[in-house]
């Protein structure tokens, strides 16, 4: 029984010596028990010997872990029990009480600090193994119950206790693929063993895949020939739905029946589809939401997608030089459809009612899967062929965009004082490990999730919606407008994927460049065929004016930074450009048939010479031959005309200005200190412009010492933003009638916004008021004119010391209708 391990002692000592007088000790006792076990035949004495040996080799993986990983140990020790559990079931509990107390030490020793990487490394691939032996031995435990008793956690729990040490072992996989199909799961069994194959350690091959995709077919037919009730419960049409997309999956795989065949599979996969969230949709108002349905419906729509996409480049790597054969393709139409179903179902249901509870949490249930396969969409070529979702996906994104989820994102990223972006969700823990998916993972997340990163942070459902949701929108983003992806991992990459700037492109003849060439519209760069929206910040290219995304009515189309449309500029502007022009364009300049090169004149000719070569007939303003290095001279420029704006000066009108009273004071001290000085002094500075002035303020900043310690005994916690530095001047300044006091209770934001808009008055403040825009009750067109409003009445504003200095570029509009 022990001559394997005899030999792997002479093995050990001669490939690798750690040295040391324990390891000398180690070889010396384990080739004595050898010994022993070859010259003695008392049945005692050999269990004897055999527990010795035992616990040697379990000395030598903890003294020696990067060894013992090395020469298999782990896998020796187990064969040595898995010899008498095939002979005696009694040994079960023996082998049992072995492996937990074998567990228990390398979980101590793990935890001690100091440790060399490759001792962890070998520490932890001892433990792995030691709970996948505890795994299988429960298994066997109950595999000698009847089937009626058996049950399969406890073995469950170990595995998933072994893939929490090291989630890319393919050996943990299968046997939660064994497990499930002994369940008769067949999704569940088909997904952990195509999971299997897709691991840095795979285990076996696809036999057990295809074997239970052949099963799920059969019972696909089964169901078939069986009449259905119109009033399925939610298992029923979660069962018939599994399935029907095994049955599509084995079609798909082998290549058995035609296209009609394919066809009405595909229609019997998705009417199961359809059905399936209709009835988890439309659940008794008594189901709680929050229960194991939805999450059930998450976890299906999650293997789906994964499997899907491991069937997809299964096929690739068996098809040599073809990008894709017809298994791909019919693999993608599996998977194109149901991202189809989901994104139509999440449109109606957000469409109806996107503030409901109920709707979160369905969503929250489904944009998994979803996102799982764009991230997949963007890293292959594969998405080529998924052109018909671009419209879903953009149609979906509206709706998500003006429920003010981009807004959410931020606000609780801000909540919680980080980048919401990097937590973790439920979802990223599932595919850590997955070999199709380690590039988005990786890209997503720079460091490792190990056990204790991806528990650190718990999410609230609010959170997990709003980080899905703003996940999706920059998935469908770069789906529809994104550069071309890489090619699939198995295809090999041939002469028809050059990159645009190689040799032959360069050295092309001018014939070859007036050919029309076949411009992919996935592989064009977002900067070039579009620009950002002020209103969402999403790239679009404004078709007709408005943003695809948004709605967005943009009148920029005809100005850019490069090149000025006349039209859109007043005459004063374009008759002193003109004169500039003249006057200073360089000599080799470029000469335009329909006119003369613009020559320069000497400082001998008159004014009127040039402008009577010009192609105006008027007479501009005669530019200055000189520029002023003075900065006040060089603003200056143009100034005595009526419709000049320079500043928030330059209109005499007296306009109304409402001050964010805590902002401004926060942002004077430094964020650190309630500077009321600095409210008085940006009042001062628009009261001296000759502008009327208000402020805002919460009453409870106007509080006495007094106040502020009764309200720091009963347990509030005050913290800078709430302790003004001076109260007597903000009593000053609400008796001169300038600084308004509200209700401790209310939203004070709300009444700048308020007073603001109806008395057509602009705001002094650097918030976005994002918080005020989500929390608005109304349809989606009220928010979006209210992002509008604040943009163009905002006044952003900066400290110099004690010197105001409000946004440059702020400018008051042309008319003074603004109002509410």
């Amino acid at each position: 029984m022990l001559q394997c391990c005899y030999r792997g002692s002479m093995h050990w000592k001669s490939c690798s010596r750690p040295g040391g007088k324990r390891w000398e000790k180690i070889i010396r006792k384990m080739r004595y028990l050898c010994y022993c076990d070859n010259c003695s035949d008392d049945q005692d004495e050999l269990e004897s010997v055999c527990s010795g040996l035992r616990c040697t080799c379990v000395e030598l993986i903890k003294a020696y872990p990067k060894t013992a990983k090395k020469l298999n140990i782990n896998e020796k020790l187990w064969r040595s029990w898995y010899r008498e559990i095939e002979g005696q079931s009694s040994v079960l509990k023996e082998c049992t009480a072995f492996y937990s107390s074998l567990v228990d030490g390398l979980q101590s020793s793990l935890r001690r600090r100091g440790r060399l990487p490759e001792h962890l490394d070998g520490l932890k691939h001892s433990l792995q193994q030691s709970l996948i032996a505890l795994g299988d031995v429960a298994r066997y435990e109950q595999n000698q119950l009847e089937k009626e008793r058996r049950d399969w956690n406890e073995a469950r729990n170990y595995y998933q206790q072994a893939l929490e040490v090291a989630p890319s072992n393919g050996k943990v996989y299968n046997q939660l693929g064994l497990l499930a199909v002994l369940e008769g799961k067949l999704l569940d069994g088909a997904y952990m063993y195509a999971r299997s194959l897709t691991c840095d350690n795979p285990f076996g091959n696809a036999g057990n895949l295809l074997h239970v995709l052949k099963r799920g077919k059969n019972a696909a037919k089964q169901r078939q020939t069986q009449q259905e009730t119109p009033g399925k419960s939610t298992c029923e049409a979660m069962e018939t739905y599994a399935t029907r997309v095994i049955s599509c999956l084995y079609m798909a795989q082998t290549g058995e029946g035609s296209k009609t065949e394919l066809d009405a599979a595909l229609e019997r996969m998705q009417s199961a589809l359809v059905s399936l969230l209709d009835v988890c949709d439309q659940q008794d108002e008594a189901t709680p939401i929050d229960g194991s349905l939805l999450e059930a419906l998450s976890r299906t729509l999650i293997q789906t997608v994964c499997l899907l996409i491991v069937l997809i480049h299964y096929n690739v790597e068996k098809t040599s030089h073809q990008a894709f054969n017809n298994g791909t393709k019919r693999a993608l139409a599996v998977s194109t459809m149901t991202a189809s179903s989901l994104l139509s179902k999440l449109t109606a249901v957000l469409s109806a009612s996107a503030e409901s509870t109920r709707t979160k949490y369905f969503t929250n249930a489904l944009l998994p899967a979803l996102n799982i396969y764009l991230d997949w969409l963007q890293l292959h070529e594969a998405r080529l062929s998924s052109k018909t979702l671009q419209k879903e996906c953009v149609l979906l994104f509206h709706i998500l965009s003006a429920n003010g989820f981009i807004e959410r994102g931020l606000y609780c990223a801000q909540k919680r004082e980080g980048d919401l972006s990097n937590a973790t969700l439920p979802e990223d823990r599932e595919l850590n490990g997955f070999l199709l998916l380690e590039k988005a993972l990786q890209a997503r997340f720079p460091e490792e999730l190990t056990p204790e990163k991806k528990f650190s942070r718990q999410l609230t459902e609010e959170e997990r919606l709003v980080l899905r949701a703003t996940r999706f929108m920059a998935l469908s983003e770069r789906f529809v407008f994104g550069k071309a992806p890489a090619p699939i991992t198995f295809v090999p990459t041939g002469a028809s994927h050059e990159p645009r700037d190689s040799k032959t492109g360069r050295n092309s003849s001018s014939k070859a460049t007036k050919t029309t060439a076949r411009v992919d519209p996935l592989a064009i760069d977002p900067v070039v065929t579009g620009r950002l929206c002020i209103l969402c910040s999403n790239t679009s290219t404004f078709p007709d004016g408005e943003c695809e995304f948004c709605g967005y009515e943009d009148d920029v189309d005809a100005t850019s930074d490069n090149e000025k449309d006349p039209v859109q500029q007043p005459l004063w502007i374009q008759e002193y450009d003109l004169a500039y022009n003249n006057e200073f364009s360089p000599k080799k300049s470029t000469t335009s048939p329909r006119s003369s090169p613009a020559r320069r004149i000497d400082s001998n000719s008159s004014t009127s010479s040039t402008l009577a070569s010009s192609p105006q007939s008027d007479s501009p303003p005669s530019p200055p031959q000189t520029l002023e290095a003075d900065f006040k001279t060089i603003m200056s420029i143009g100034a005595e005309h009526a419709d000049f704006q320079d500043s928030l000066s330059a209109d005499k009108t007296q306009r109304l200005i409402v001050i964010d009273a805590p902002n401004v004071a926060m942002r004077h001290g430094k964020g650190k200190v309630f500077s009321c000085a600095g409210i008085e002094l940006a009042v001062n500075y628009f009261q001296a412009l000759g502008h009327r002035v208000v402020a805002f303020i919460p009453d409870y900043m106007l509080q006495s010492d007094e106040e502020r310690r009764e309200r720091e005994e009963q347990g509030e916690v005050l913290t800078a933003s709430k302790i003004p530095d001076d109260v007597a001047l903000l009593e000053h300044l609400m008796h001169k009638g300038v600084l308004i006091p509200t209700p401790p209770q209310d939203y004070d934001d709300s009444y700048s916004i308020q007073y603001a808009g109806l008395h057509n008055g602009y705001v002094v403040t650097n918030d976005l008021f994002r918080d005020h825009i989500v929390n608005m009750v109304g349809p989606r067109e009220r928010k979006v004119a209210m992002r509008v409003w604040l943009r163009a009445h905002q006044i952003s504003y900066s400290w110099v010391r004690n010197e105001f200095l409000p946004n440059p570029n702020f400018r008051f509009p042309e008319t003074a209708d603004g109002a509410f």
